[in-house]
């Protein structure tokens, strides 16, 4: 059998002490493949960042969903409950490309909210427009 690169001696013996310090004794793992525990730990630490990081936006996104939604509640008053939920829906679709654009293009952000405004007010109007 080929050898682990790196190493002397067959790729069996080396999984087969790993398969052990693993299921037997961690600790002997961390001495057998110091990187392996080190990459375990990131992984870890990475995956629990992502799914914090994932639940704060989503927050943040209902939360700014709901402050949106009572303003357009106050200010469209001929839209159904459907269509508002529509026009949130945009704007945060709307807002979140905006702030991705931003990394990636050069624009100016005022002309964009502008664009994003019109947007918005384009819309109401056309679902005013069905109502009529």
């Amino acid at each position: 059998m080929a050898a682990l690169p790196g190493t002397a001696g067959p790729l069996e013996d080396h999984l087969r002490t790993m398969s052990i310090a693993i299921t037997e004794d961690p600790v002997a793992l961390a001495e057998v493949v110091p990187g392996f525990v080190r990459l375990g730990l990131k992984l870890v630490l990475i995956l629990e960042f992502r799914q914090t990081t994932r639940a704060n936006i989503v927050d943040v996104r209902h939360a700014n969903a709901d402050r949106v939604r009572g303003f357009y509640e106050a200010f469209f008053t001929n839209l159904s409950a459907t269509d508002v939920a529509s026009l949130v829906a945009l704007t945060n679709d709307l807002a979140d490309e905006l702030f991705l654009a931003r990394d990636a293009d050069d624009f100016e952000l005022p002309a964009a909210f502008d664009l994003i405004a019109t947007a918005i007010l384009g819309a109401a109007e056309q679902m005013e427009r069905r109502w009529i």
